[in-house]
């Protein structure tokens, strides 16, 4: 549950800072995390320089997406946000695959403990949770 929530909570607030389209590219650099994560978590997985020269690829080909006319700017907290996301969901993904091997409901209790956590910090740094849905006509 930690990890939904907070993977979620990280990219709805990229996208009320970023371009959505800037946001949804960072946000699908996952399935790479989630294949470059891996033998960290299952030492019998084996990356090859394929894995390596594909995740270069697809961290230029976002490089290119933020480039201005004067040049490539600096990620905005947005784009940050959505990173840590992309980050979030494969270790969440791992994580639940490493503990399905432990008895039933460990996950569980952890996940709340963590989720809790989480929202304590939250409440504690009065996060502001309030979106504008209005509509301008222009």
């Amino acid at each position: 549950a930690f990890g939904l929530i907070t993977y979620h909570y990280f990219l709805f607030l990229a996208f009320r800072l970023e371009e959505p389209t800037l946001v949804n590219s960072i946000n699908y650099l996952w399935p790479l995390f989630l294949i470059l994560l891996t033998p960290l978590f299952f030492k019998e997985k084996r990356l090859k320089w394929l894995h390596f020269l594909a995740g270069a690829l697809c961290i230029a080909g976002i490089a290119l997406q933020t480039k201005e006319s004067s040049g490539f700017i600096w990620l905005s907290a947005g784009a940050y946000l959505a990173f840590f996301a992309a980050l979030i969901w494969p270790f969440y993904s791992l994580v639940k695959a490493k503990w399905s091997q432990l008895p039933e409901g460990t996950s569980l209790v952890w996940s709340c403990l963590l989720s809790s956590v989480f929202f304590l910090f939250m409440a504690l740094f009065q996060v502001d949770y309030e979106i504008n849905f209005s509509i301008t006509q222009g």
